[in-house]
């Protein structure tokens, strides 16, 4: 087998456990410590982030996030860390689409060149406007995840956290899949987006 296709393995193996994730968390939090499942959530993290520690991605922050969310876990005791892990991640996100717009390229102009974009005017604005789009995203679904963590209950925490944030994703996908067909035909541009 390749490394590419045990690589491929890897990121759809993580990719499923980080969407199991709220449902461990419902059907398993009375039976399992919670310092196990942060030590799981780590090992997921850094397993998704692998190739992005070694392309410069800062390697200590994702250390220090980590002894700081299993401090936590160790602290408390409770699930309460465990169930800010969207929200965290949504706000990181946000982080980093955001800043990417104060400092170009867009993140998802980087994405769309590493699929074979061509840069040109056309091409970088729209992928600025994609990534406004994902930080208003980001900025949405942390705010929802936030004030479910601290008043919804856990089945409302499940329900939005492992299934409706992963719909919304998938709308946003397919909807900016079909706006980005019509918008390159217009600007009569060809495949230069994915």
């Amino acid at each position: 087998m390749s490394l590419k296709a045990r690589r491929t393995i890897i990121v759809n193996l993580v990719s499923l456990a980080v969407f199991v994730y709220p449902f461990a968390i419902y059907y398993l939090i009375g039976t399992i410590d919670p310092l196990w499942f942060g030590a799981v959530l780590i090992a997921l993290v850094t397993l998704r982030l692998g190739p992005m520690l070694r392309q410069g991605f800062n390697g200590v922050a994702l250390l220090l996030f980590a002894v700081v969310f299993l401090g936590l876990l160790r602290w408390t005791g409770n699930d309460f860390v465990l169930r800010l892990y969207p929200t965290i991640i949504s706000l990181v996100l946000l982080g980093v689409f955001g800043f990417s717009l104060i400092r170009p390229p867009s993140m998802i102009e980087k994405i769309a060149v590493q699929m074979g974009m061509e840069r040109d005017t056309s091409s970088i604005a729209y992928t600025r406007a994609v990534t406004m789009i994902w930080c208003g995203f980001f900025a949405f679904n942390t705010c929802v995840s936030a004030g479910i963590t601290i008043r919804g209950s856990m089945t409302a925490w499940t329900l939005y956290n492992g299934l409706l944030s992963y719909m919304l994703i998938g709308m946003i996908f397919g909807a900016e899949y079909i706006y980005r067909q019509y918008y390159f035909r217009r600007q009569d541009i060809q495949n230069r987006v994915g």
